[in-house]
């Protein structure tokens, strides 16, 4: 299956990495360069290959990972939906890692289950930029949402019109019409210049926004917004917030802070458009953060949730969307030890070999510091790179860092024992957990689980200290030994 012309029109790259794929001929691996776009697999020949020489078909297709084979250790395989039926024809591939085969099948076993995009409308943000044309410099945006919010901003007297979301105002069928012409991501500039009616321009933003497969804020960062938005130290929300709104995609990441520039233009134009928080709210706020399990307008609360965001968004976008980061951890330089750690307040999975993975709690400690915010660390007596902003300083409470004499082994052994009594104390709270979940509340359970979670957490801690006290001796005891 031979593909040239279609890789210049399908969406973005939803992942893409090297790959080995098993010659069922030659019984060799062949290395390549693989990439997942628009529910399509392409294999190139390196990463700077143009063409691809091989494409297969996701939708439909059977995946399945199989972890006993003998000649490798992380094998999964496919067998597209066009060869399915041809006994034993499938496409056998080889990644790295394990967290590297995780994030495979998770992309493609998504991509298998819907058919390939052809409509800038109801596909995800990725396709409608993939589609962009080469003219304009438009980063990560979509060429449609571009072109309509920079249409709207650009004539002033648009944007101070009154209603201008209001739905009754526009011709639904010239929505249609420009959404038809729009659809395979043609420019839409001069037609805009010589709409009659700019009310259809709005309507299709509208159109555009609310017929993404899922909001902006995506689904699975849901609950993670709204433990933001309800951060008890009000202060504290705008940079919660920010942490959050920095493990979205990089398109979501570009088209939020691209609409809040926007918001901020109608909010400044309220007095003659009447468009405040609220009546933003209520026009852009499904499209901005909902839940995955139906109508965000369900009730009230979800409604204002989207108020508080938007509300925030545009109080704090400076604080929000500053790259900034290293300036933020100077207050804290002075309270670090030599002993500095930092605590994870998100997920990240590493993009390559060299950068740490992690999952939110997790504590590292900090090896080097970069004004770039990539800096080295070790967690799980890995060595790696990660991203600061995925972070926090953390010192643990009630722990004074003392510096070890030459062969003062003593602290060392009443720390392990101050461990065994945490362990102890954490195996008799699961019992305790366990016994109790049957009745509960489950605003009980959760709060029980909480603290279980940080005293694992802090437990790991101590554990990861006296490796790293340990660490100090050993080479201050071996500089001691080469003078």
């Amino acid at each position: 299956m031979t593909s040239s012309s279609t890789w210049t029109i399908v969406g973005v790259p939803l992942i893409a990495s090297s790959l080995e794929r098993k010659n069922e001929r030659e019984k060799v691996w062949d290395k390549g360069y693989y990439v997942v776009k628009n529910s399509n697999l392409y294999c190139f020949e390196t990463k700077n290959s143009k063409t691809p020489h091989l494409e297969f078909p996701l939708y439909g297709s059977i995946l399945r990972e199989e972890p006993d084979n003998e000649e490798k250790k992380y094998v999964f395989y496919i067998v597209p939906s066009e060869i399915k039926d041809r006994g034993n024809s499938r496409l056998l591939l080889n990644a790295k890692s394990k967290i590297h085969l995780d994030r495979w099948l998770k992309v493609l076993k998504k991509e298998s289950k819907r058919k390939p995009y052809t409509s800038v409308f109801g596909s995800p943000l990725s396709y409608g930029q993939s589609l962009r044309t080469d003219e304009g410099s438009y980063g990560l945006l979509p060429l449609i949402l571009k072109e309509t919010i920079a249409f709207l901003v650009s004539h002033e007297e648009i944007l101070q019109k009154e209603a201008l979301f209001d739905e009754e105002n526009f011709n639904m069928d010239r929505v249609n019409e420009l959404a038809e012409l729009g659809s395979s991501g043609k420019s839409l500039e001069s037609t805009f210049n010589s709409e009659k009616n700019p009310f259809c321009v709005s309507g299709l933003l509208l159109k555009y926004l609310k017929d993404l497969p899922e909001p902006i804020l995506t689904y699975d960062l849901f609950f993670d917004f709204k433990r933001a938005l309800t951060c008890p130290y009000k202060y504290k929300s705008s940079l919660v917030l920010r942490s959050v709104i920095n493990r979205l995609p990089p398109i979501n990441y570009e088209v939020i802070k691209y609409l809040t520039q926007f918001f901020l233009a109608l909010s400044s134009n309220s007095a003659q458009n009447k468009m405040n928080v609220s009546s933003i709210a209520r026009v852009f706020g499904q499209t901005v953060l909902a839940r995955e399990s139906g109508d965000i307008f369900k009730n009230s609360e979800d409604f204002y949730l989207q108020c508080e965001i938007l509300t925030l968004l545009l109080d704090k976008f400076s604080v929000i969307f500053s790259e900034d980061i290293m300036s933020k951890m100077e207050p804290y330089r002075k309270e670090i030890s030599s002993q500095f750690f930092v605590k994870a307040i998100c997920d990240y999975t590493g993009q390559t070999e060299k950068q740490l993975s992690f999952v939110k709690g997790d504590i590292i400690m900090v090896l080097t510091t970069e004004k770039s915010g990539w800096w080295a660390g070790r967690l799980n007596e890995k060595i790696g790179i990660f991203p600061s902003s995925y972070t926090k300083v953390y010192s643990p409470k009630n722990r004074e860092v003392t510096t070890l004499a030459l062969g003062d082994l003593i602290p060392n052994e009443i720390s392990i024992g101050e461990i065994r009594k945490m362990n102890v104390q954490l195996i008799e709270d699961l019992k305790t957990f366990k016994q109790k979940s049957g009745f509960l509340a489950r605003n009980a359970l959760e709060n029980l689980l909480e603290k279980l979670i940080d005293q694992l957490k802090m437990l790991k801690l101590q554990v990861a200290m006296e490796a790293t006290e340990r660490m100090e001796l050993e080479k201050l005891l071996q500089k001691k030994k080469n003078n």
